[in-house]
């Protein structure tokens, strides 16, 4: 399953059109070696991605990827841009990208720098979509983008506890034109949720 997934995304990312250049020149220093989670995944992959949190905050770099990750000591801010060297895929499908050495990032939060339309089709259409187990406990935290299923564009772009095995309708489905997004749910209200963190 691991590998199946990253040969699509390898594949996407390649055949993306030119991947831009960094803003970011210069690599984060290693902070203390760690060691990778024994299941991990791994794959060469170069490209340029950018940090999208919320103004002000940003996302942590770690040492090492999984249970077995370390705090570097440094938060990458957002729409910061970035280098990517590698690809892991740990556990449940979790994604991690390699910054350099020892370094990389949870793959959550982060757009793909590229030459294809990201914006979405929508269409109106309900139905429901379930929160799926999770080995993190009762209740998850799933991304959602709040007026526009666009991260980049949408009002307001961060986490939101659901509970496990709830179940939620939704009213309109939003359809990429950019291989390298997901389809996306609106809740109600312009609420968007990945269909990537759900199931149907």
């Amino acid at each position: 399953m691991k590998k199946t997934i990253l040969a699509l995304l390898t594949a996407a990312l390649l055949t993306g059109g030119t991947i831009a250049a960094p803003m970011n020149t210069t690599v984060p220093t290693s902070v203390e070696a760690a060691t990778l989670q024994a299941d991990a995944a791994i794959t060469p992959l170069k490209g340029t991605l950018r940090i999208v949190y919320k103004p002000g905050y940003g996302i942590a770099l770690w040492n090492g990827v999984g249970s077995t990750r370390k705090y570097a000591g440094r938060i990458l801010p957002d729409q910061s841009r970035w280098r990517f060297y590698k690809v892991a895929v740990t556990g449940t499908d979790t994604y991690w990208y390699n910054l350099g050495g020892n370094q990389w990032i949870e793959g959550y939060c982060l757009t793909f720098l590229d030459s294809e339309d990201n914006s979405y089709h929508i269409v109106s259409r309900r139905g429901v979509v379930r929160v799926p187990e999770s080995p993190k406990g009762s209740i998850v935290n799933l991304t959602m983008d709040k007026g526009n299923p666009r991260s980049d564009q949408s009002a307001w772009y961060g986490f939101v506890p659901f509970k496990v095995g709830s179940t939620w309708q939704y009213f309109h489905i939003a359809y990429p034109r950019s291989k390298y997004q997901s389809v996306k749910y609106d809740l109600g209200g312009g609420q968007w949720v990945s269909s990537l963190e759900v199931v149907k």
